[in-house]
């Protein structure tokens, strides 16, 4: 975790496998992860950050990006995003507060 992020977020994590570890950027709004693959032989380094102000969400995935709008997102519902149905990344959000 990143000392100057003064919120405590351990308590919205759920717990890692112990082959994960992950950091969270000074500005509280990205946390960037890598996994490591023994059965392939890699890490896996993947980053998701939120703009509250801009109302999108950003997922680095390797070398792939995506970035998707919250505007008419459905919040509390659980999403689910794939890549040709050999990796998914199932993701729910609340509503974000405004940004002032």
């Amino acid at each position: 975790t990143d000392s100057s992020c003064t919120q405590d977020v351990s308590p919205y994590l759920p717990t890692l496998p112990a082959n994960t570890n992950c950091r969270i950027y000074s500005e509280c709004a990205a946390v960037q992860c890598c996994t490591d693959l023994p059965l392939v032989g890699r890490t896996l380094n993947y980053t998701v950050s939120i703009d509250a102000c801009d109302l999108s969400l950003a997922v680095q995935i390797e070398t792939f990006q995506f970035q998707l709008s919250l505007v008419e997102f459905k919040f509390g519902e659980e999403q689910v995003f794939s890549i040709d149905q050999i990796f998914s990344i199932k993701y729910d959000f609340t509503s974000p507060s405004l940004c002032l």
